[in-house]
């Protein structure tokens, strides 16, 4: 995904979410990624994370009207994606990625699943 340099997204998570095992194709990918670097690492709790479709294809470099075409596709796929997240020796847990969806004249509301909340929030005390 290309930068903005002037203001740079930083994504953070748990080690246990880098080391996830999930499949995406590589625009479902870059849409959860990009929804992560807009997390307020300040909230205590998920917000919904709003974005407009052609300000992040212009940070992410993507094709605008391939990702209008794609987009019902692409939201079908987040909603139903699940992270499988080791826990251990021989044990691991499953989270649903996103809880909930929605697309409105260009602009994408997407929520987190709550249950991933200590995978994505208080990142501060971890590291």
């Amino acid at each position: 995904m290309i930068i903005d340099r002037e203001k740079q997204e930083q994504i953070r998570m748990s080690n246990k979410l880098v080391e996830a095992k999930y499949k995406l194709e590589l625009q479902e990918q870059k849409i959860y990624l990009y929804a992560i670097s807009r997390i307020n690492p300040d909230d205590e709790d998920f917000n919904s994370i709003k974005f407009k479709l052609s300000e992040y294809a212009e940070k992410s470099n993507s094709d605008i009207k391939q990702l209008y075409r794609d987009i019902d596709l692409i939201t079908d796929n987040l909603m139903m994606c699940f992270l499988r997240v080791n826990q251990g020796s021989k044990k691991w847990k499953k989270y649903k990625l996103i809880s909930s969806c929605e697309y409105n004249h260009g602009e994408i509301t997407l929520k987190f699943n709550k249950d991933m909340k200590p995978l994505l929030l208080d990142m501060k005390e971890k590291y």
